[in-house]
């Protein structure tokens, strides 16, 4: 068995803002870190992936696009980040815990009204589980 690994940590002066980061990957294990930059847009195309990425230094309308035809997925956000998601998958489990499911597959935060900031994720897979994990603002 061999395993393919990556970890992802972009460090840049604070004071360029990137408009579109793309990543693509067919096989491995990542952890995106986007909590020492600035950035817009989040683009990742993935295979078969376990994928971790770590929000941080969120402007109000900054995305993330994931699409995998086999993945399983970690959030990590702060709990003053407010997060709108549409998520669609064909197999899998979605844990996004204090969410409001809207129509479709559309999803709200609860913290929406509050938050310092809002993301707005897309998440399309075919099969794997995805999960949003609250963390302790820095």
């Amino acid at each position: 068995m061999q395993k393919y690994s990556s970890k992802i940590v972009l460090t840049v002066p604070q004071s360029i803002i990137f408009d579109l980061l793309y990543i693509k990957n067919l096989l491995g294990l990542h952890t995106i870190d986007l909590n020492e930059i600035q950035w817009k847009k989040l683009q990742f195309h993935a295979g078969i992936d376990d994928i971790t990425i770590k929000i941080g230094n969120v402007l109000s309308g900054n995305a993330i696009e994931i699409q995998a035809p086999a993945a399983n997925i970690r959030l990590d956000i702060p709990k003053d980040v407010g997060v709108i998601m549409y998520y669609k998958q064909f197999v899998g489990k979605l844990t996004a815990p204090d969410f409001d499911t809207l129509s479709g597959h559309y999803y709200q935060s609860k913290n929406i009204n509050t938050a310092k900031a809002i993301v707005n994720i897309s998440i399309t897979l075919g099969v794997g589980n995805t999960r949003i994990n609250w963390t302790e603002v820095k």
